[in-house]
């Protein structure tokens, strides 16, 4: 997958938790696979970081790939047993955002069923 960046927009660090959603099958056990390229997804748990580079395309290819808002996953479903899922950008993770209402970031954190993600603020574009 590969997101377009956003026009002038630059790699951000997160001031603090940020609420964003993405596309996942599920497949039991409280694992999820990405429709895109099958990268599995658990809850409960932070993924080693990912060193975002923008190319001279204005393209990031490598990092967590999600959407800042509940609705836009929904315009890119693929297959009908996929269901959206709340993820957690952690504080201090680097961030930048697409021409699409997608986001690409350096860590991403499944949070654990039934925890609670009001504390988190959602992304504000700009």
């Amino acid at each position: 997958m590969c997101l377009i960046v956003k026009d002038g927009e630059k790699i951000r660090t997160a001031a603090r938790n940020m609420l964003v959603y993405k596309r996942l099958v599920p497949v039991g056990n409280g694992r999820y696979e990405s429709p895109c390229i099958g990268f599995f997804y658990y809850r409960g748990r932070i993924y080693q970081p990912v060193e975002l580079v923008i190319d001279y395309n204005r393209f990031v290819e490598a990092g967590f790939h999600a959407f800042v808002s509940r609705t836009e996953p929904d315009l890119f479903m693929i297959m009908p047993s996929e269901v959206i899922v709340p993820l957690i950008i952690p504080k201090g993770s680097q961030y930048v955002l697409g021409q699409y209402g997608e986001i690409v970031s350096s860590h991403i954190r499944f949070p654990k069923k039934g925890e609670h993600c009001n504390e988190v603020n959602h992304v504000l574009s700009k």
